[in-house]
C-alpha cells in the first residue's frame, strides 16, 4: 500500500517498511527478486509472492551493514531497526511509521489526527490486519495536553477568583467591596472566552493563560479604582464627587497604562507565527476588557454599595 496525504493523492514525507522495502528494490534489483518484490511505478508483489516474503525481506536488511543513505550515511540494519522489532523467531513485532506533518494552529494539528484516527479505525473494523494500530507523536501528545488545559480552565478560575475574593475580603473585612472589586473580573474572563469563540480563536499552549492573565490584570485595574473612589469619596464627602475625582487622576492613568499594553501586545499581530499573533490579539482583548469593565462597571457597583450604606445609615 503506498502511502497518501489525507488531502488529495499527495506523497508525504513518510518513514516506515514501505519507502525502506521501496528504496531496496529499487536499487538493488536482485534483492527484489529474491523476496517476490518489484517496482512498477510503486512496490508490488509478483505472482510468485507468498506470506512472509516482506518480513523475511526487512529482516535480511535488518542485518545489512551496507550504507542504505549517502546522504545522512544510515545503514540498512539502522533504518530498518526505527521502524520495525522483530521477535526470538524474526518475525515482526512492532511496526513504527513516521510520518511528518506540518501545520499552523492546533485546530489543523488536531483534524490531521482525527483523519489519522479515522484512517486507523477504518482499517481496524476491515478485518484486513490482525494487529493493534495506535496514533502517537508530539502532536498527540501536545493535543492531550491542550485538552488537559482546557478542561482544567474553568475550574482553575473559579479557585483563582475564589483566592482573590478570600485575599480581598482579608483586607478589607468586608463582604461587599470584596465581592464588588472580583466580579467585574469574572465577567472579563467570560467575555475574554465569548470573544475568542467570536472570532474562530482555538486554545493552544499560549492562548490558555488568558483567563489568568485576566484576572492579573483585572484585579489590579480594580483595586486601583475602588481604592481611589473610597479616599475621593471620604475627601470630598459626596460619591459623585469621588467618582469625577477617581476618573480625573486614575482613571486616566489606567487608560495610558492600558493603551500602551494593548500596542505592546498588538506588535504580535505582525509575527509569522498564528499561534503567536493569536496570543497577541487576545491579550489586546484581554486587557481591553479589563479596562472597559473596571471604568464603566466596577464604579455603578461602588456607587450602588455607597448609595446602600447611606441609606441603611440615614434609616
Amino acid at each position: 500500500m503506498a502511502p497518501y496525504s489525507t488531502a488529495g493523492n499527495i506523497h508525504p514525507v513518510y518513514d516506515g517498511p514501505y519507502p525502506i522495502l521501496f528504496d531496496a528494490v529499487e536499487g538493488d534489483t536482485n534483492f527484489g527478486s529474491s523476496f517476490n518484490l518489484n517496482i512498477d511505478g510503486e512496490l508490488e508483489t509478483t505472482q510468485e509472492y507468498s506470506n512472509g516474503d516482506i518480513a523475511a525481506a526487512l529482516h535480511s536488511l535488518s542485518q545489512n551493514q551496507s550504507i542504505a543513505d549517502p546522504l545522512t550515511g544510515e545503514t540498512w540494519a539502522e533504518r530498518v531497526d526505527k521502524s520495525i522489532a522483530f521477535n526470538d523467531e524474526n518475525q515482526i513485532q512492532f511496526i513504527r511509521m513516521e510520518v511528518l506533518i506540518e501545520v499552523k494552529t492546533s485546530s489543523d494539528s488536531s483534524a490531521v489526527l482525527a483523519a489519522f484516527r479515522s484512517t486507523v479505525d477504518n482499517f481496524a473494523n476491515s478485518g484486513l490486519i490482525d494487529a493493534d494500530v495506535h496514533v502517537a507523536g508530539e502532536s498527540v501528545s501536545l493535543e492531550a495536553v491542550l485538552d488537559g488545559l482546557t478542561e482544567s480552565q474553568v475550574q482553575s478560575t473559579l479557585i483563582s477568583l475564589a483566592v482573590c475574593f478570600t485575599v480581598l475580603l482579608a483586607l478589607t473585612r468586608r463582604i461587599g467591596p470584596a465581592l464588588i472589586i472580583v466580579l467585574p473580573v469574572g465577567v472579563a474572563a467570560t467575555w475574554v472566552v465569548g470573544a475568542m469563540a467570536l472570532l474562530n480563536l482555538n486554545w493552544n499552549v499560549m492562548t490558555v493563560m488568558v483567563t489568568a492573565l485576566t484576572i492579573g490584570l483585572g484585579i489590579d485595574y480594580s483595586i486601583h479604582v475602588w481604592r481611589r473612589f473610597e479616599a475621593m469619596k471620604s475627601k470630598e464627602g459626596d460619591v459623585w464627587s469621588g467618582l469625577r475625582e477617581m476618573y480625573a487622576s486614575t482613571g486616566v492613568a489606567l487608560v495610558l497604562s492600558a493603551g500602551t499594553t494593548v500596542c505592546g501586545f498588538s506588535v504580535l499581530l505582525m509575527s509569522q507565527m498564528p499561534v503567536v499573533q493569536e496570543f497577541g490579539l487576545v491579550t489586546a482583548i484581554t486587557v481591553f476588557f479589563s479596562l472597559v469593565l473596571a471604568m464603566v462597571l466596577l464604579p455603578v457597583f461602588l456607587i450602588l454599595d455607597s448609595q446602600s450604606k447611606n441609606g441603611t445609615q440615614a434609616s
